[in-house]
């Protein structure tokens, strides 16, 4: 993508580039956001915690996950973005964070990777896959793990040669050129036999 220069809807939010920890989700329990917070809550830290997203339909758990948010001024819902403010949100954070207790292809993580975010996530098989730095996944469901190692890439970000590597896998992986090919090949091989 490309990288937005504009910090507007970050300053409409309270929050400032890099000093922030994003979590793009649906809130639904398989998500992990209350998991998240949890952790967050007790990082000590200047940081703030953005969650963009919503749920599709109310349930007992968004309503609870709102109430979590809405207690803690250093914890932001920006609801539904996208466009500009979506990409204002990605292109400054400091920390991309994905507590998923599962997930099919995990399509917000490909899109932080693809802004070059530092990330952390949840050793769950989907994100596995993607073939991250060990050190950027936590035991999924365990609070302490994820709250130690969100303290520790809060503190050294991500290097230069880390973020050309996830944009590189990205671009030679999961860009929809390459998988359009692929699927074009089982459709001839299928036909084939």
């Amino acid at each position: 993508p490309k990288l937005s220069e504009q910090t507007d809807y970050l300053a409409s939010i309270g929050v400032e580039p890099e000093k922030y920890i994003i979590a793009v989700s649906r809130f639904v329990p398989e998500k992990g956001l209350d998991l998240l917070i949890k952790a967050f809550q007790q990082t000590d830290t200047d940081y703030k915690l953005v969650i963009a997203g919503d749920a599709d339909h109310e349930s007992d758990y968004s309503r609870t996950l709102k109430q979590m948010i809405d207690e803690d001024r250093r914890i932001i819902r920006t609801g539904y973005i996208t466009g500009e403010p979506l990409n204002q949100i990605f292109s400054h954070a400091g920390l991309f964070v994905m507590p998923s207790y599962h997930e099919g292809l995990p399509i917000a993580l490909l899109e932080a990777m693809s802004y070059g975010l530092s990330v952390l996530v949840s050793d769950i098989p989907a994100n596995l896959e993607v073939a991250l730095d060990p050190q950027r996944y936590f035991q999924c469901g365990n609070v302490d793990d994820l709250k130690k190692k969100m303290q520790k890439w809060l503190a050294s970000g991500i290097s230069e040669a880390e973020k050309t590597r996830y944009r590189q896998l990205i671009q030679d992986k999961y860009n929809w050129k390459t998988i359009a090919l692929q699927t074009i090949r089982v459709y001839e091989q299928t036909l084939e036999k």
